[in-house]
């Protein structure tokens, strides 16, 4: 892999990023085991229908949503990583719509090519006559209008053209409160600070979740406080990781949080959306994965892992698409009486699909269309 700078990037997106010639393979990688994570969740049904062998995995799957959370805790550290410093202290006009601009680039040209394909596929299921996966929201310009623009989950209540953009809406939403949050979390200076400013974050988040506050208010309150905090709370793990060094025991860290992950997801992360209060162990996790050096970091820095992360955006937004398709082309009730080894070929079918199509959108749509957004001179780069 080419030894280049990449601009930061959100937990949805992909790439590799460097600060002071570092690149940290391993938070690319890890976004691939979020990204499957998540869809794990959403398939979760037809994997057990299909290999009722594996429902000692449905706790696991059945905490997927919090793939999610490790998205947005991610995308805090890694905006904070290339830009806190630029954004925060000296930072121009024309610096700040720089970067709104290359955040757009990266999540909008998949975003806009899947939002429109579900609103192709119900209108020709509803042409055709067929029933299809889930509910499906009422197109209007208006709605058009709000899910184009990426402020749809600012407003309404129900889901999206396109299920999983919700996140990408509050990304959207994320990225603009990162100008203001950069100022203010460029000032804290001190390691103490920061990781105070974190367990704050997670506090609020925890007790909110633990006390029924987020799930009691609407989604797009609930929204707020979630990508929000986690959000806040990377930018402040990026503080403490500038201010410590890269000893071996942050491997102890990697492992002790990845544990506790699993621990907390098999428990308190089965009953979505409680397990959000286990957002502090996804943070530390990241911490300890920036700065360790040991075999989970050596893992997820290999060539295979780190292209999926790279492929995590294009499988996140295309997962649910093809799950429409799947479970009409294929359904597992049809199956039901099959032998096993009938029912692991189109479990292992599902999983090749799901993949080629992640695959095809990430090299046909989202590489080529943010390589020409970025190419386009609107704001002048940056002296440094």
């Amino acid at each position: 892999m080419t030894q280049q700078t990449v601009i930061a990037q959100s937990p949805i997106q992909q790439g590799v990023w460097s600060h002071e010639h570092r690149q940290l393979y391993a938070l690319t990688g890890i976004r691939a085991f979020a990204a499957c994570w998540v869809v794990l969740f959403h398939f979760r049904v037809q994997i057990v229908g299909l290999l009722p062998i594996l429902g000692f995995l449905s706790p696991m799957m059945s905490s997927g949503y919090l793939g999610v959370d490790l998205f947005f805790g991610l995308s805090g550290f890694i905006l904070a990583y290339n830009y806190l410093h630029r954004l925060g202290e000296n930072g121009t006009w024309n610096d700040r719509l720089r970067f709104l601009w290359l955040r757009l680039a990266r999540v909008w040209p998949v975003h806009f090519f899947t939002m429109n394909v579900a609103i192709l596929m119900v209108l020709v299921a509803k042409t055709i006559g067929i029933t299809t996966h889930g509910p499906n929201p009422v197109v209007t310009p208006l709605t058009y209008l709000e899910n184009l623009s990426l402020t749809y989950v600012w407003f309404r209540q129900d889901r999206s053209f396109n299920y999983p953009a919700w996140s990408v809406s509050a990304e959207w939403f994320a990225y603009l409160l990162f100008l203001l949050l950069a100022l203010v979390v460029v000032r804290v200076k001190s390691l103490w600070g920061a990781a105070l400013g974190a367990m704050f974050c997670y506090a609020v988040l925890g007790a909110a979740y633990a006390m029924q506050w987020g799930p009691s208010l609407n989604i797009t309150g609930q929204v707020a406080l979630r990508v929000g905090l986690e959000f806040l709370a990377g930018c402040f793990m990026f503080r403490i990781w500038e201010q410590t060094g890269s000893e071996k025991g942050w491997r102890w860290l990697v492992a002790a949080s990845a544990a506790g992950m699993v621990v907390g997801a098999v428990t308190i992360g089965r009953t979505d959306p409680h397990g959000v209060v286990l957002a502090p162990l996804l943070g530390l996790l990241i911490l300890g994965l920036s700065k360790g050096k040991g075999l989970c970091v050596r893992v997820l820095s290999t060539r295979v892992v780190v292209f999926g992360g790279e492929v995590s955006y294009a499988l996140y937004m295309t997962h649910t698409l093809a799950q429409g398709l799947l479970v009409k082309m294929l359904p597992v009730e049809n199956f039901t009486d099959s032998a096993w080894v009938v029912r692991a070929v189109v479990l292992a079918g599902y999983a090749v699909i799901i993949a080629v199509v992640a695959v095809l959108t990430h090299l046909l749509v989202e590489k080529p269309a943010r390589n020409w957004l970025r190419s386009v001179a609107l704001f002048a780069k940056p002296n440094s």
